[in-house]
């Protein structure tokens, strides 16, 4: 699945580099502002589905309390995500889960955790180890409080998403993405943009056509002078 976009331009060659650097600076903001949104629905979506799934589940060798406790746990889920404040990852390059954010936003399992009066826990697991995985934990506190809750350990994983960082425009994946899509040999020509579920290729390809568009105005305008001046 891919954007296909078949177009190209030519332009001296002392100009390329600048231009392409000089649109991406200037709508970083934007691209900031959609990141951060299409992780957000990233996130909302995949906990919706991972409630469903919770929902569906067959939990007939539960006993009447951690039947009980598990209805608690779903809906405090169903209400976590409907308020769409998830933590943002905002201090490490790579795909990382953790318990609050830098801002103390909740992960999904945290909030869970605290809605169930377990605050304590909440505030030790940030501040011991705050990028803890379920799956990694094997004994503890967190596993006591999982086998009261009617949760099981892989459900409580699902629960617990990784979070993306925004990509940097000038990041050496970004550089080699835009160099992969956008030669600059005899001209520009942006072809085919691999699009996803991935926040990050959604935005890069809203970068590249952004490209295309500065690039073609900045060559309206500079035939327009040339023109002016005859």
């Amino acid at each position: 699945m891919g954007l296909d976009i078949d177009f190209k331009i030519s332009i001296p060659s002392i100009f390329k580099t600048f231009i392409i650097a000089a649109v991406i600076r200037s709508h970083q903001d934007m691209l900031d502002k959609l990141f951060w949104y299409l992780e957000r629905k990233r996130i909302k979506l995949h906990l919706m589905n991972t409630e469903q799934e919770l929902r569906n589940a067959d939990v007939s060798h539960l006993d009447y309390k951690l039947k009980e406790n598990r209805a608690k746990m779903i809906q405090s889920l169903n209400q976590y995500w409907k308020k769409e404040e998830f933590p943002k990852n905002t201090t490490h390059k790579v795909r990382i889960p953790q318990i609050k954010d830098k801002d103390g936003t909740p992960c999904a399992l945290a909030y869970m955790i605290e809605n169930s009066g377990n605050c304590k826990l909440v505030s030790q697991l940030a501040t011991q180890n705050n990028l803890v995985s379920v799956e990694d934990v094997h004994e503890g506190p967190l596993l006591d409080w999982l086998k009261k809750s009617g949760i099981t350990k892989q459900e409580a994983a699902k629960i617990q998403p990784t979070y993306q960082p925004p990509p940097a425009p000038f990041h050496p994946g970004f550089i080699e993405i835009i160099q992969e899509n956008v030669g600059i040999s005899d001209g520009v020509s942006i072809s085919k943009i691999p699009a996803g579920n991935e926040p990050a290729i959604m935005i890069i390809a809203i970068a590249l056509l952004s490209i295309g568009i500065g690039i073609i105005s900045y060559l309206v305008i500079r035939s327009l002078r040339g023109k002016s001046r005859k």
